[in-house]
């Protein structure tokens, strides 16, 4: 593919610095009820733990 090796590693920090903040902590969050929960919540479960927690999903 003939990419420099600079090149590709500046476009994945970009890659990274771009990723809105909202929607780490969001990540974040999901990641704490679903260890919390022994990763057994499916979509809705998880979407009414989020509410509860007073996020909107």
């Amino acid at each position: 593919m003939e990419v420099k090796r600079s090149g590709y590693y500046r476009w994945v920090k970009k890659m990274n610095d771009d990723i809105d903040p909202i929607h780490s902590e969001m990540i974040k969050l999901v990641k704490e009820v679903a260890k919390a929960a022994e990763n057994v919540y499916g979509s809705r479960r998880m979407k009414h733990a989020l509410n509860g927690l007073g996020l909107p999903t």
